[in-house]
């Protein structure tokens, strides 16, 4: 009897553990399913997710009514006195639920938050009080991906969670509207990848031209600190203290920074009329001693009001909408047929790339056979900036540069400017070599609508320092995609753009020997951010004359608007001298 016991115990033993088997075979391809599900949920559902029930053979569409994916599994019935069977037989997932993390995170390298939340998703979707109400394991599986699906969309997505559009002065200045206050007072910041700070014009600046924040309108407003604190762009030098409000995105304030600090401006020389301030969008990494001052973008994402810290731009023609996109970003504006070009950016407080070398047009020689490429035994860096509007070139590489851009065409240089002809035929496109890829900058770009006698100015200037700084005139061949997440930036063409992106070897005809390493992390941080030199400089002479102007007149403006920071930086004149001399600038 015992015998007959024990051998009893031993075949209900072989059968559970036959059942288990089958049960894990049939986990182990569902597992794929399930795999493929989330995912292509997480990167379908662009705009929104779509309610979906998944069961055998039926239709899921997105947002936009377009077919995702069609799914045949088959039905196999769990008896209900067996369903407490199948739970306790594959309640214990961890590592299924393992190697599904692990696959997932290998596609789309995020952080351990999605690991957490969905191996945790993926638990209790397993648990007794769950599965009972299903009655097939078709039914069962369905609820637990639809279950999953959530988990993956909230941080596969990439679509953005905020779409700011941005106003554009004449390809040279984009600037966007943020609502800062209880009073949600509006104010155009140009959103500028090139600093930190958040800037506005305090109501007690006695020199400020711009709409000023109405600080007294608004009562969630405080002061932070009253100390006088010191900020340089360039040509612009700043003098004002730090406060806290709340600042929105859109004007019901529905993504928005409670108690964010930012600064405010008393005193300034060198912003002009056509800006409100400033939204700093660079990253948050100390460099030497700097540390960098509050980035908007990333406190949101720490207050989970943006899933992800990814930017992403389309600095547009003057005919064309542009925008920012905050969160993630869409793929309406690309180029058809293209895809993303992913670069890895270096550990720095601005977003850099490195690049390894340039020609000029297709080919690696002139039709006379000189050389059209240059390269660099080392890399160079190069600094991408949406707040500078020109491409600015290292001074050791500059005389090489303009010699090769501007061969065999009319040109002249004065004031530290490129004037050219206005027939963009004429010109050769720009290739820079980054990361095994050749990124192309077109005539489009860089020969502005900016005119003297039968000149036109070209969209490049000499940088005294050490490094590339690439602004408007070659981010605007792209869409280009900010992603901090995963350090790294992204640039595909977008749909009216004649730019491309190809692989390709260096072939170095011609070496610059002398490099650099981006300069010292002090000086570069604090004696450069934002280039007012051309936003401020030309943005302003946009609004305020044609571009015919006469340029003797340009060249007055030049000096009036630039001469004096200029002086003072250096300390030959004193601040007061400067902003008078900025002040009888203005009255004209």
């Amino acid at each position: 009897m015992e015998r007959h016991g024990f051998n009893k115990k031993i075949v209900i033993y072989r059968r559970v553990v036959k059942v288990a088997h089958k049960l894990f075979n049939i986990i182990y391809i569902m597992k794929f399913k399930a795999l493929s599900i989330a995912l292509l949920l997480g990167l379908s559902c662009v705009n929104s997710a779509p309610a979906v029930n998944l069961h055998a053979n039926q239709r899921l569409t997105g947002s936009k009514g377009e077919k995702i994916f069609h799914i045949k599994t088959q039905q196999k019935e769990v008896p209900p006195s067996k369903q407490g069977g199948w739970v306790g037989t594959i309640r214990d997932l961890d590592k299924v639920t393992a190697i599904l993390s692990d696959e997932i995170t290998a596609k789309r390298g995020k952080a351990g938050k999605f690991i957490d939340e969905f191996s945790q998703r993926a638990k209790d979707a397993w648990t007794d009080s769950y599965l009972p109400q299903h009655s097939t394991l078709t039914d069962m599986l369905s609820s637990w991906v639809n279950s999953l699906a959530s988990v993956a969309h909230k941080y596969l997505r990439t679509a953005p969670d905020v779409t700011s559009v941005l106003a554009n002065s004449n390809n040279l200045m984009y600037t966007g509207t943020v609502y800062v206050g209880s009073n949600k007072q509006p104010l155009d910041l140009i959103f500028d990848t090139g600093s930190d700070w958040l800037v506005v014009e305090d109501i007690s600046c006695t020199n400020c031209v711009s709409t000023i924040f109405k600080k007294n309108e608004s009562n969630t407003f405080e002061t932070n600190s009253t100390t006088s604190k010191a900020l340089n762009y360039g040509s612009a030098s700043l003098t004002g203290y730090t406060g806290n409000d709340t600042v929105g995105l859109d004007s019901a304030q529905s993504t928005a920074a409670p108690d964010f600090m930012f600064y405010l401006i008393t005193k300034q020389s060198g912003i002009s009329s056509s800006i409100d301030g400033i939204m700093g969008m660079s990253r948050n990494y100390q460099v030497g001693t700097y540390k960098p001052g509050p980035i908007l973008h990333d406190y949101l994402y720490d207050a989970g009001e943006i899933s992800a810290k990814v930017l992403a731009f389309f600095l547009g023609d003057t005919t064309d909408s542009s925008y920012c996109e905050i969160g993630g970003y869409t793929t309406t504006k690309f180029k058809v047929g293209q895809s993303i070009k992913w670069f890895a950016i270096t550990d720095h407080f601005f977003w850099r790339l490195k690049i390894e070398g340039f020609r000029f047009g297709t080919s690696d020689t002139f039709a006379d056979g000189s050389f059209s490429n240059w390269a660099s035994p080392n890399t160079t860096v190069a600094i991408m900036d949406t707040g500078t509007s020109f491409m600015y070139i290292p001074s050791a590489i500059y005389a090489k540069f303009v010699a090769g851009l501007m061969k065999d065409l009319d040109y002249f240089e004065t004031q530290g400017y490129v004037l050219g002809p206005c027939d963009r035929t004429q010109y050769k496109s720009v290739y820079f070599y980054v990361d095994g890829q050749y990124i192309e900058v077109t005539p489009d770009t860089y020969v502005l609508d900016l005119t003297y006698s039968s000149y036109c100015f070209l969209a490049i200037s000499e940088n005294s320092a050490d490094y590339w700084l690439m602004g408007d005139s070659f981010l605007r061949n792209y869409i280009t995609l900010w992603d901090e997440d995963n350090k790294r930036m992204g640039f595909v063409p977008h749909s009216t753009s004649l730019a491309t992106i190809s692989a390709g070897t260096l072939s170095p005809n011609e070496i610059i020997a002398e490099d650099n390493s981006g300069g010292s992390t002090d000086d570069f941080v604090n004696n450069f951010k934002l280039d007012f030199l051309q936003i401020g400089l030309i943005g302003g002479l946009f609004g305020l004359f044609s571009t015919t102007f006469s340029y003797t007149v340009i060249q007055v403006f030049m000096g009036y608007t630039f001469v004096p920071p200029l002086l003072y930086s250096l300390g030959l004149i004193s601040e007061s001298t400067a902003s008078s001399w900025d002040d009888f600038f203005l009255w004209l």
